[in-house]
């Protein structure tokens, strides 16, 4: 055999520029997070979801959350393009994840369906584990300090559920599609619950920089240092301090901001906190998001978070006088 046929590919030169990169926040660029197909599985779903009818359960029971799981929908994935990723908006964290109302499963499924899955604090596991090691759920007690002690317990009740679900798939090489999707199922209860301690996460840290509140207590200085450092815990994942990266022929590096919906959620917090971004409530009370005057193209001392709210609260005051 020829000596060229016995070469590893793995000796081959690389044809590109090799240094380590030093990472930091605020970050310069946009984050993009991947949009699989996501759908529902587990029993009782179809009481959530009849296409031959009217739409039925929208609140889970306790039995719902352990039971019930999103999942991906392996027939929708593109074998070779993968699926696609989005950049998260502007100000998305503030805006679009704090209205969520993660409880509704017909909301909750709509939104992850547009911005990505939302799984709870998973350990990261490294590269190279067997594949039903790897993909088992279970939670990263590196970043797993929670934002919020009732949140907390129910966000690991919730990935143990997803745990259960794992490890009753049939410990065999080929499985029917409806057990393979359980390999990466998300338990109703760790997804509802990531979500719900991550928004009490961002209310507890911006509360530091909202203008529009009196001094802030003991007790809301204690929940702001608690949740700033949990969202610390994430940003290694997304934005490591020290990073080796690879420069292609046109000068771009093999980094790329891409990451799981709840990191980049966080990327984008600790991006507004390190601006010192000013936050308020939108004064319309038909309103009352959270947002940044900066983010929206806002003067810095509005109160309303774009001009039609600002267009709608003059309306109602004006009805108010003349009722």
């Amino acid at each position: 055999m020829c000596e060229e046929a016995e070469r590893d590919p793995l000796d081959e030169p690389i044809k590109a520029d090799v240094k380590f990169m030093f990472s930091s926040i605020p970050v310069t660029t946009g984050i993009r997070v991947p949009t699989p197909p996501v759908w529902t599985g587990g029993k009782g779903t179809m009481d959530f979801f009849d296409e031959f009818g009217p739409r039925k359960k929208v609140m889970p029971t306790e039995e719902d959350l352990k039971a019930c799981y999103f999942c991906l929908n392996l027939n929708l994935i593109d074998e070779e393009r993968g699926h696609e990723t989005i950049e998260l908006p502007e100000g998305f964290y503030c805006h679009e994840f704090l209205r969520l109302n993660p409880s509704n499963i017909q909301e909750f499924l709509a939104f992850q369906r547009r911005y990505g899955i939302v799984k709870g604090a998973r350990e990261q596991k490294p590269s190279g584990t067997g594949m039903r090691e790897s993909l088992r759920p279970e939670p990263d007690h590196n970043v797993f300090s929670g934002a919020n002690a009732g949140y907390y317990r129910h966000q690991l009740e919730g990935i143990l559920a997803s745990a259960e679900l794992y490890d009753s798939v049939p410990d065999q090489e080929y499985v029917y599609d409806r057990e393979l999707i359980k390999l990466g199922a998300v338990s109703f209860q760790e997804a509802i619950f990531a979500v719900l301690d991550a928004q009490a996460a961002i209310r507890n840290t911006t509360r530091v920089l909202r203008d529009d509140l009196p001094t802030m207590t003991k007790r809301e200085a204690a929940l702001a240092k608690i949740s700033s450092e949990y969202v610390a815990h994430f940003l290694p994942n997304l934005f490591p301090s020290i990073e080796l990266v690879t420069i292609d022929d046109k000068g771009k590096d093999s980094h790329s901001n891409v990451s799981d919906l709840i990191t980049a959620v966080f990327a984008q917090l600790a991006r507004g906190l390190l601006n010192n971004e000013a936050y308020r409530v939108c004064a319309n009370p038909e309103c009352n998001r959270l947002f940044t005057p900066r983010e929206m193209g806002r003067r810095l001392d509005t109160k309303y978070c774009c001009p039609e709210c600002q267009e709608r609260a003059k309306r109602l005051r004006y009805a108010a006088r003349h009722a």
